[in-house]
């Protein structure tokens, strides 16, 4: 467990808990919102959760 997942947990939670993250909270549903071609224009879409999961995982090797 390296320092930087530590603070880099900590800076999701606090990103996380902001009112205007709701929107970065979870993937995006391309189905539900109608926007079949997103999964096409965005290559590697990302998350706020999915980023919290993927550190609780260690599945970052390194803060880049």
């Amino acid at each position: 467990y390296h320092h930087w997942e530590k603070v880099a947990g900590r800076m999701m939670s606090l990103l996380m808990r902001k009112h205007e993250a709701w929107i970065f909270l979870e993937p995006v549903d391309s189905e539900k919102l109608g926007i079949p071609d997103y999964k096409r224009i965005i290559a590697k879409p990302m998350d706020f959760g999915t980023i919290r999961e993927n550190l609780r995982k260690h599945e970052y090797k390194s803060m880049q």
